[in-house]
């Protein structure tokens, strides 16, 4: 079942973007469709590469990630490509700009910035390395994002799908 996911992604993904080659460079006919937990756990394997990637987007406050339970706890951080307009289909980036809001919330006197968690397929450039830096005699590895924090990061050139997750039941 995984399989043919993946080989219907790659097909939409090959027929989806030729025209939009031009405008961010990329080459998506040489999309890597994988499972979350395989690029995250070999990721020396995809650094650099343009994946097609089902995975949970969580946003809020100073975060922007991808992550998955059953991953060892191993999040990515994401960036957003300007390409991501002329790759997407318009409606499914109107539905996850707007399942993804996490624009702040007054109350009264006080802001909440809430957290929001959707389930996306995403086409993008993988970064699974952190990048070394010289500077004097010293070798920096910098991270990504949020104060260098994460050791990858996947630029999303194209939002496929997204979908609302179930709201957590509480207890009354």
């Amino acid at each position: 079942m995984k399989l043919r996911w993946f080989i219907a992604a790659a097909f939409l993904v090959t027929l989806t973007f030729p025209s939009a080659l031009g405008q961010t460079g990329a080459d998506f006919s040489s999309v890597i469709p994988v499972e979350f937990c395989d690029l995250v756990n070999h990721a020396p394997d995809y650094d650099r590469k343009i994946v097609c990637v089902r995975t949970f987007y969580d946003v809020g406050f100073e975060g922007s990630v991808f992550n998955q339970q059953g991953c060892h706890d191993k999040v990515v951080w994401v960036e957003f490509d300007q390409s991501i307009e002329a790759n997407s289909n318009k409606k499914v980036l109107k539905r996850f700009r707007r399942l993804a809001d996490a624009s702040p919330v007054r109350h009264g006197k006080r802001t909440y910035w809430p957290t929001r968690i959707v389930e996306v397929v995403v086409v993008g450039r993988f970064d699974g390395m952190r990048r070394k830096r010289k500077v004097a005699n010293i070798t920096l590895n910098e991270g990504y994002g949020h104060l260098g924090g994460f050791d990858m990061q996947f630029t999303v050139l194209a939002i496929e799908d997204v979908k609302a997750l179930p709201s957590p039941k509480t207890a009354h």
